[in-house]
């Protein structure tokens, strides 16, 4: 006791429990506790006195070994063979009892800094609920089972349930349902809302922009008696979603009940609707508004692609069949057609959930500007415009310029000229193609290397050596293996 006295740990910081009858060989037992944190296990048929190691008590646990946080300022709570202890900054714990011992704790994920008393609420042994204040801060409440964190008086938008500060060691009251904190300024009670039940018209579903076949019901009712509330406002919305309730409050009648019509937006989708009202909790259902009938399709995606003549488009082209709010539409059928030998696969589809149709498109080995046109009978036909260019460069040919004679030393008179094309003929505009006499000694007018134009053409012009003979030119394209090859002769 000098010991205690010296370093402050008296044992007069909490009170003490006595526990229900036990099984074991001292059925009379009660639990206390102090600054310590230990906790004893006596006899109270035979509390004994001073005794070295305190081996006249029934059973001495320290919370929290190797620490200084387990120092208890509140007295244990008791339910359904458990003992409850808040040690400050510690977490909370849940001591099992069996033939009147304590076994291995259950522990929150957190510490909690209090220096208040546990207490239960629960209807007999079941759906038990451990509260406890946090200090300075906010009631907790946990599943006095698993000691699972069920509610704080902070969590409550705009500050509703916010406790204001707390006297000194004051413990919440559990009484009547509610449970009851004293503050320096106040008495806050905490309890159950009133409670809304939906008893008709949940998820339905209607055509975008009309009304629910059968109206929503609830009822209203006081939690604690199960009566019906009488005159209640209970309100109505879908969070502004745009859709309309009729009316959107309404006055619950003699049995509790009201009731509203709601007409959803004229976007299609599922909307959650929130039923509350002043003093009660809130109760959702859902409806679901689905797409009015197709009054059009739309290029919805892939137009204006470029693409290599004989591959296909990276995209597809996709058709989208619309109501009058462009709303998807499932189930309409487009044709895909297209012009100068491009494929489109599938030529014909349904459009999905998202009232979309998609085609992938082939294009001919032909460059072109193509058309992908989308059909579907009594709508008006859709049009994607897409571009089938050269791929790349394949082949270099002369078109003018072979075979020439001149005087030595002087130009030839028509131009060098090849076309630069890909795999499949179609001309390539931009190739960089390089004239060379192979150090024969003459020159070349243009630029050199030349750039092929749009028609994929590349020209130049030759001034002879000085000296006579015959003189090998090499037209060489980018990306193509083999020259064109001219022979002219200087006479």
């Amino acid at each position: 006791m000098a010991y205690l006295n010296t370093h402050d740990y008296d044992l007069s910081s909490t009170g003490a429990l006595v526990l229900p009858d036990q099984d074991g060989p001292y059925p009379h037992e009660l639990i206390a506790g102090g600054k310590q944190g230990v906790v004893y296990v006596l006899n109270r048929d035979n509390m004994g006195i001073f005794s070295p190691n305190d081996s006249q008590a029934v059973q001495e646990v320290v919370l929290e070994p190797n620490t200084t946080n387990d120092v208890l300022f509140g007295s244990p709570a008791y339910w359904n063979h458990t003992v409850y202890f808040a040690p400050n900054a510690s977490p909370l714990m849940a001591f099992p009892l069996s033939s009147g011992l304590l076994g291995t704790p259950l522990k929150t994920a957190k510490s909690y800094p209090g220096s208040h008393s546990p207490s239960i609420s629960a209807n007999g042994n079941t759906n038990g609920v451990l509260w406890v204040i946090e200090s300075g801060a906010q009631l907790l409440a946990f599943d006095a089972v698993s000691l699972q964190l069920l509610y704080t008086t902070n969590q409550a938008a705009n500050g509703r349930d916010t406790l204001p500060a707390v006297g000194h060691f004051v413990t919440q009251t559990v009484a009547n349902s509610k449970v009851y904190v004293g503050t320096r300024t106040s008495l806050e009670a905490y309890g159950l809302f009133h409670v809304i039940n939906i008893t008709g018209g949940s998820t339905q579903t209607a055509t975008v922009a009309t009304a629910l076949s059968a109206p929503i019901k609830v009822q209203a009712a006081n939690p604690y008696n199960g009566q019906p509330d009488v005159g209640a406002t209970v309100n109505f919305s879908d969070g502004g979603k745009g859709g309309s309730f009729n009316p959107p409050s309404a006055v619950t009648d003699s049995n509790g009940n009201a009731s509203t019509i709601y007409t959803v937006p004229q976007k299609a989708g599922t909307y959650t609707l929130t039923i509350s009202g002043s003093g009660f909790g809130t109760v959702t259902t859902t409806a679901t508004a689905t797409p009015g009938p197709a009054i059009k399709i739309i290029a919805y995606a892939g137009n204006k692609q470029t693409a290599a003549a004989g591959s296909s488009l990276a995209n597809p082209v996709v058709a989208q069949a619309r109501d009058i709010y462009n709303n998807g539409v499932a189930g309409v059928t487009v044709n895909f057609t297209a012009n100068h030998g491009a494929v489109p696969s599938p030529s014909s589809v349904i459009t999905d959930s998202k009232g979309l149709a998609r085609a992938t498109v082939q294009l001919s080995t032909t460059a072109s500007t193509v058309t992908v046109t989308g059909s579907s009978p009594g709508f008006k036909n859709i049009f994607f415009v897409e571009y089938s260019v050269a791929g790349p460069a394949a082949n270099v040919a002369i078109t003018s310029g072979n075979n020439q004679f001149a005087p030595a030393g002087t130009q030839l008179p028509q131009a060098l000229t090849v076309l630069v094309t890909d795999q499949y003929g179609n001309p390539v505009s931009g190739n960089r193609v390089t004239f060379d006499d192979r150090g024969a000694g003459g020159f070349f007018s243009n630029s050199n290397p030349g750039i092929t134009s749009t028609s994929g053409t590349a020209t130049q012009f030759y001034t002879l050596p000085s000296s006579r003979g015959t003189v090998t030119i090499n037209a060489t394209a980018t990306g193509v293996a083999n020259p064109a090859v001219f022979t002219e002769t200087a006479q």
